[in-house]
């Protein structure tokens, strides 16, 4: 009798022990696991990159320019490293990036399938001889840290996580309190985007930034050949786009050209608020400058055009106090030989133009000099102005100008020449294209 009854006591508390702890909550199905792609994290730019396929389009411009290190970055050795250790390069790999708080991307993040856990320690021991990482714990999960620089490495039993920045815990939260079929719509989006597979590179981006500018989603994606990149974007405006392409009059590029922009737009029904590109970036620039924008765009007739490279002599007159030889002083004007910046401007403007001159000179922003004027803070310029069109120069003679039909542009930063190109509109997008040469990146 006792002994049933102690029994019964004793199943009793086992059972009471059992809904207590409630142990299946850690025994989870496979099925019920987040998946890898759970675990991506929100972010104003996301993409990804098949790092193999990436690695043997750039191979010959490694080999081409003699690139020092083109044996390590090679899809031969970079697969046997990362089989080695872990990481599977066979999949694509994910990246994501925040730029909310400053000019360039301060939040970035790489993310990767993998294949055996157990291996990836050794990889980071065999890191850690080069870059000293000191490991913690947050969220009950061990992380490295590298000193006081927020470079962090972690990871899962599918998944690896590489990030610099100061929003870590945010992204690691992501990672590990994924649930099941809960993936971020935009990256869902990305992912179910199968006309994009093809690409080395595909990039997609929502950032405050652009959306500031009138653009609500941006899809950048690139390929290359042995001497360059070329990046394809498609941006989205939040209403219609407002403006398409014509042909109009145009500069050349010179040996000498630095920068040149060449815009032939039809703008006749350009929307006067935040929501449009061209007004948009218009009222940024005009902020900063008290720029006439409404005047601007009741007298511009869509085309622009500017050049800048190359130096120009300018004789410029000044006067000097001198001592005759009774040391009377005399006041004598002389003449300098002065270099000033190569700068040729061409605008088409309409019927409202003098009325926007006349803003610019009242504002400041045209100066007049002798028989020059300055805008802003350019090089002394010569004016020729006509019903349809005004002329800036540098020089002494008149730049000559081109029928085109081409929407393109030249910037030079730190010696590298980038060439951009607006190729087409529709109703809801805008496409261009970026091209970066690699000769001054691979080739120094």
């Amino acid at each position: 009798m006792y002994r049933k009854i102690s029994l019964l006591i004793l199943a009793a508390i086992f059972f009471a022990s059992i809904l207590f702890i409630q142990p299946w909550k850690y025994f989870q199905a496979d099925d019920q696991l987040p998946t890898f792609y759970d675990r991506l994290p929100p972010s104003e730019n996301i993409g990804r990159t098949d790092i193999l396929r990436l690695s043997r389009a750039l191979s010959k411009s490694f080999y081409h320019y003699q690139y020092p290190i083109r044996e390590f970055l090679s899809p031969e050795f970079l697969l046997g490293q990362a089989k080695n250790y872990g990481i599977d390069l066979q999949s694509s790999v994910y990246f994501f990036a925040d730029d909310k708080d400053s000019k360039y991307f301060t939040d970035i993040g790489i993310m990767a399938m993998v294949l055996d856990s157990s291996k990836i320690g050794e990889g980071i021991k065999r890191f850690q001889n080069l870059i000293p990482f000191r490991d913690t714990v947050i969220y009950s999960h061990r992380v490295f840290v590298y000193g006081t620089q927020q470079l962090y490495i972690t990871y899962g039993n599918d998944w690896f996580l590489f990030y610099i920045g100061a929003n870590f815990d945010a992204r690691l939260k992501s990672a590990l309190f994924a649930k099941k079929n809960d993936i971020p719509a935009d990256w869902r989006t990305l992912l179910n985007n199968f006309d994009m597979t093809d690409h080395n590179i595909v990039m997609r981006s929502f950032s405050t930034k652009l959306r500031s500018r009138g653009i609500q989603e941006a899809t950048i994606t690139a390929e290359n050949d042995s001497s360059s990149v070329t990046f394809f974007s498609q941006l989205n405006p939040f209403d219609t786009v407002s403006f398409s392409l014509k042909t109009g009059y145009q500069f050349k590029e010179k040996e000498f050209t630095k920068r040149l922009i060449n815009l032939h737009l039809d703008v006749t029904n350009i929307k006067r608020n935040s929501r449009d590109p061209i007004f948009a970036v218009l009222n940024e620039f005009g902020k900063k400058v008290s720029f006439p924008v409404d005047a601007f765009l009741d007298a511009w007739s869509g085309d622009l055009a500017f050049r800048n490279g190359g130096t120009y002599l300018l004789n410029e007159k000044y006067i000097e106090s001198e001592l005759d030889e009774n040391f009377n002083i005399s006041e004598v004007i002389k003449t300098k030989e002065t270099k000033i910046s190569g700068v040729s401007g061409y605008l088409g403007v309409s019927g409202n133009s003098k009325d926007f001159l006349k803003t610019m000179y009242r504002k400041g922003i045209l100066t007049e000099e002798g028989k020059r004027i300055r805008f802003l803070y350019s090089p002394p310029l010569n004016l020729k102005t006509s019903d349809s069109t005004y002329l800036f120069y540098s020089s002494n003679y008149k730049p000559e100008l081109f029928p085109g039909d081409q929407n393109n542009g030249v910037w030079t930063v730190s010696n590298t020449q980038l060439n951009f190109y607006l190729d087409s509109t529709t109703t809801r997008s805008i496409y261009g294209r970026i091209i970066l040469p690699l000769d001054e990146i691979l080739g120094n």
